[in-house]
């Protein structure tokens, strides 16, 4: 009979309770089945490599690392976000913070869990992100996220002002940055005869936000063009942003803006109507 395995990792007492014997948990271990990452923990070879590292770490992952795994889109995180798997944490490590005692027994905090630590422990941008794309791609309900954010410092609850005011990932941080920058714009405009912008400053400059797998789709990049040469007939200004340009080129792209402000370029009503 197969023997059940977790899907990434667990602590050898879920082994034994799932029928397996000390002597098949040695015999599997030393045919490579399974591994010993740290004390009393075992994982699969198919175990995520962030789970490995975490539990080799004696950590559970947690905050913006277990969001990722779970699948939500967020900024990649510099370092290994994790919460100490023991009562006596290593010393030498940053650890992820939580308001409150979680289980042990888990290589991956659930999204809750991985949500509070994520509050307490990112600033900015990557916290705006995660919060956005909770709202977004998850549905979590703003109110639970708003009662999280109350526990926090005055910096991240004035996040709670663009929450849900984008559409994807990117437009997320280019609200922060106009907002960082006092740019006024609006989100999500109507324009008659070509639809819903992402973001228009004035009455005549449109920014456009395209995504990281924006030129994987034929159909929407010949879409947006066309769009663009409407709003250019109609007497908009179109400034077309990039992944690259949000992630590596935001000075040059934010100097670009400030010169169509400073010459007031922005102010001259076009031709299409606002809707």
């Amino acid at each position: 009979m197969e023997l059940p395995l977790p899907r990434h990792a667990a602590p050898r007492a879920w082994f034994i309770n799932q029928g397996w014997s000390r002597a098949a948990i040695d015999l599997a271990v030393r045919r490579g089945r399974l591994a010993r990452p740290t004390r009393g923990w075992l994982v699969t070879p198919t175990a995520d490599l962030t789970v490995v590292q975490g539990l080799g770490n004696d950590g559970i992952v947690s905050c913006v690392s277990a969001l990722e795994l779970h699948g939500l889109e967020v900024l990649r995180p510099r370092r290994l976000h994790l919460r100490p798997l023991r009562a006596a944490p290593s010393p030498g490590r940053t650890w992820c913070p939580t308001w409150r005692a979680h289980p042990k027994d888990v290589p991956i905090d659930p999204p809750e869990v991985a949500m509070e630590a994520a509050i307490r422990c990112l600033e900015g941008e990557e916290l705006l992100v995660v919060l956005d794309s909770a709202l977004r791609q998850w549905g979590f309900p703003a109110g639970d996220l708003e009662f999280l954010l109350s526990f926090a410092n005055k910096r991240k609850q004035r996040l709670r002002e663009l929450m849900g005011s984008a559409d994807a990932v990117g437009e997320s941080l280019v609200h922060h940055r106009l907002r960082a920058k006092r740019i006024r714009f609006r989100p999500q405009v109507y324009i008659d005869g070509v639809g819903r912008v992402d973001m228009l400053i004035g009455e005549r400059l449109v920014l456009e936000v395209d995504g990281r797998r924006y030129h994987s789709d034929d159909a929407a990049f010949i879409d947006d063009r066309r769009r663009d040469r409407l709003l250019q007939e109609f007497g908009y200004l179109v400034l077309r942003i990039t992944y690259t340009d949000i992630h590596r080129r935001w000075p040059a792209i934010e100097t670009q803006i400030l010169t169509f402000l400073r010459a007031d370029r922005h102010r001259r009503r076009p031709l299409g109507l606002v809707g």
